[in-house]
Formats: structure tokens, sequence, C-alpha cells
């Protein structure tokens, strides 16, 4: 968790699921295989949908979260956490609780789908955003 990560950097690892992995560090690539470097802490990076159509010959590339008009599969969400106007970058849309509109509901078995609340990153962006919003966002190469 930690700090909020203010720089993002997107791989297309060739990986069967055609996501793309998100990181706030830049990967290593040893044997066609890419690692992460050591001593770096859980929780700086997850898996996203390729919404920049990345392609594995491309590398490691910088990315910004921008705001989409539609639906990519990425939602940013701000919460006031345990610190104030947390921004919090994630692969399933979360429900406000019935009554708060300013508070999301992450408990996965309220949901009819599958969700992983555990894919997800605390992140800084320029986007302005107040307690309660739930937004869809895209990756922009930098």
């Amino acid at each position: 968790m930690g700090l909020a990560k203010k720089t993002l950097y997107a791989t297309n690892t060739n990986d069967e699921s055609e996501r793309i992995f998100l990181s706030a560090y830049i990967p290593e690539k040893r044997d066609n295989e890419y690692y992460r470097p050591k001593d770096t802490p859980l929780g700086y990076d997850m898996w996203v949908p390729n919404c920049l159509d990345l392609k594995g010959d491309e590398g490691t590339v910088q990315v910004e979260v921008i705001e989409s008009k539609e639906e990519t599969g990425l939602w940013l969400i701000q919460e006031d956490g345990d610190f104030l106007e947390e921004q919090w970058l994630q692969t399933d849309k979360p429900k406000h609780i019935e009554g708060k509109t300013d508070k999301f509901d992450f408990n996965e078995n309220h949901y009819e789908e599958e969700v992983d609340f555990f894919n997800n990153l605390h992140i800084d962006t320029n986007i302005k955003m107040k307690n309660g919003d739930c937004i869809s966002v895209t990756l922009k190469k930098i």
C-alpha cells in the first residue's frame, strides 16, 4: 500500500490473459521474462485490460491514468481512508453502500459476478475528484 504512486509503467508480457502489467516500477527483463526488481514491495503492481493496445515488442512504457467516456475495465475511485482523498485504481467497479453515497462496498459476497478487490493500486493522478466518486479511466502513453 504505502504512499500513492505517481509514476506508472505498462508492460505487455504476452500473457495468455491478454492483459498488461501495470506497475510503479520498471520490471526487469531477463531471458525473455519479466521480474519484480529486488526489494520492491508487494502492492506496487496489478494486471489490467490492455486498453492502450500495447504490443509485446514495445517493452515497458510510462503511462498516465486519464478519464474515459467509455468503460475500459479500469475504475478510479476516491474515498477518504487513512488519509483524505485517496485515489484507488481497480479492475472491478465497486458499488456504493446503500444509503451512503460516499462509501464503497468491498465485500465480494454482495456481488453476483466474481470480483477481485485485491487487484488495485493506490495512485495519485491529476484527475479532480471528490470523496465517493467512481469513474471509468484508461491509460495513455507518455
